[in-house]
């Protein structure tokens, strides 16, 4: 038999070789582990962007809601606050005078069929909640608490004549968020709460001066009985 002399080169580049394979052998599953995380952590990213894409569509659905909700509310009062309109004799009074006037009766019925109204008053061109105004808040919602099934809650936002009617309807519709979310805070279902911005159109005084536009700039909480 012949022998084959394996020379010290030959070796090292058998040994190389091995070691190569198994290095190649180890690596497979580390790879895999690998591209198993990256699955893992791209999965998981997609399901926060499908959570977040449906808390904004919840989000835009309930706005359109209330949006629908209170213009359709705006438009039934603009129909009442017309046919009282036609009642009234136009007098010699100033139309600021006239509406104030029909406001305080409207006021006076609303009492009587709606239920108590708390007036919470606010600084010019200011949504902000003053120390007195969560004062008066906090008695409503001690009352709405207290009638959890029996009573609800509208939240109605006026502001003076000082601007524009738009500017005038943003302005009060700030007010009675900010009532709404405080009621809200204080334990009322926001279920149990409607808000109607209703701008300048019914002012509570017929005074033409700074102290009688300060009365203007307020929000009506009229506690009613559910369904009303």
């Amino acid at each position: 038999m012949k022998l084959v002399r394996i020379t010290g080169p030959v070796v090292a580049a058998l040994v190389v070789g091995a070691c190569g394979a198994e290095s190649k052998h180890a690596s497979t599953p580390q790879r895999a582990a690998e591209e198993a995380a990256e699955e893992k952590g791209e999965a998981q990213k997609e399901a926060q962007e499908a959570r977040s894409d449906a808390d904004k569509a919840r989000k835009e659905s309930q706005d359109a809601t209330r949006t629908q909700h209170e213009a359709e509310q705006n438009a039934q009062f603009a129909a009442q606050r017309e046919a009282q309109a036609d009642r009234q004799a136009a007098g010699t009074q100033s139309p600021r005078a006239l509406r104030a006037g029909t406001t305080q009766l409207q006021a006076a019925n609303a009492d009587k069929d709606r239920g108590p109204r708390t007036t919470v008053p606010f600084a010019a061109n200011s949504a902000d909640l003053s120390a007195d105004a969560k004062a008066k808040i906090d008695e409503a919602a001690k009352t709405l608490r207290a009638n959890p099934q029996t009573r609800s809650a509208i939240v109605e936002g006026y502001s003076d004549d000082g601007g524009g009617e738009s500017a005038n309807v943003d302005l009060s519709r700030r007010r009675t968020d900010e009532v709404a979310n405080y009621l809200a805070s204080k334990g009322v279902s926001r279920e149990r709460i409607t808000t109607r911005a209703l701008g300048s159109e019914y002012p509570v005084s017929k005074e033409e001066t700074a102290r009688g536009r300060a009365r203007y700039r307020r929000v009506e909480i009229v506690i009613q009985p559910i369904g009303n």
